[in-house]
């Protein structure tokens, strides 16, 4: 079983699952390993730890934000893990400016169109 998509509703949703995915199938088609239970407690107590050390708040270090710090460093690291191609700094960029922009102007950021050139 895998919870794919429990994500905070301050970070944009389709990307995170759609790399959540790509990583879940790598697992699955037994690209990569997972780590031992007990790495990967390590893991989260050590992160749990470092956002402490950089003065989050112990009700707020769950989150994922801010895109740039968090998310963007934990799709890549998907991407890496799972062996299929990470965003590029294009997509990287019009993932933040839509963001932003749909968390202020709900209705309006709809209605952005972009092209990608790279």
């Amino acid at each position: 079983m895998a919870f794919i998509g429990c994500i905070q509703k301050q970070i944009p949703v389709l990307p995170v699952v759609e790399d959540q995915i790509k990583f879940y199938k790598a697992w699955l088609d037994g690209v990569f390993t997972l780590p031992s239970t007990e790495e990967m407690k390590r893991n989260c107590e050590a992160d749990y730890a470092e956002r402490l050390a950089e003065g989050m708040l112990e009700h707020n270090a769950h989150e994922m934000r801010t895109i740039e710090q968090r998310l963007y460093p934990y799709l890549d690291s998907l991407a890496q893990d799972g062996k299929f191609k990470p965003w590029s700094a294009a997509m990287k960029g019009i993932l933040l400016i839509f963001a932003g922009n749909n968390v202020r102007q709900a209705c309006s950021a709809k209605s952005y169109r972009f092209t990608v050139i790279d």
